[in-house]
């Protein structure tokens, strides 16, 4: 996740919040990040964040096996600083069905679809 300040001024005591959905379980967030999970909530704070600026949190969640094929899971990610801003974005992952139709090929791959559904990337 990137956060970027395109605000003219700088950001003060800026606070991540990101509450998985049901579906999804907390797995690795990079170190250098400053975000840790809190349960199933991914929470980071960055003193300062400068015009212009961008905070980038790398973690990743994992599905859980008891989520249906063809579920779609939405995560939404929210930010608020000291002086009031705030922003948030969702995304959405739609899970691959429980079977493939054939494909003529070797053999099927299942992937993961994803979409923005916000207009922007996180920003304030």
């Amino acid at each position: 996740m990137t956060l970027t300040n395109r605000g003219r001024g700088n950001a003060q005591d800026v606070v991540l919040t990101d509450s998985l959905p049901q579906g999804l379980e907390p797995g690795i967030v990079a170190p250098a990040s400053g975000a840790t999970w809190d349960g199933r909530t991914l929470r980071g704070r960055l003193a300062r964040l400068p015009s212009g600026g961008t905070w980038v949190i790398g973690f990743t969640a994992i599905v859980r096996t008891d989520v249906t094929p063809g579920t779609v899971l939405v995560n939404r990610a929210q930010i608020a600083t000291a002086g009031g801003l705030s922003a948030s974005a969702r995304v959405a992952v739609a899970l691959p069905p429980a079977e493939l139709p054939p494909t003529g090929g070797r053999g099927a791959e299942r992937g993961l679809r994803s979409k923005n559904l916000s207009e922007n990337a996180l920003q304030f």
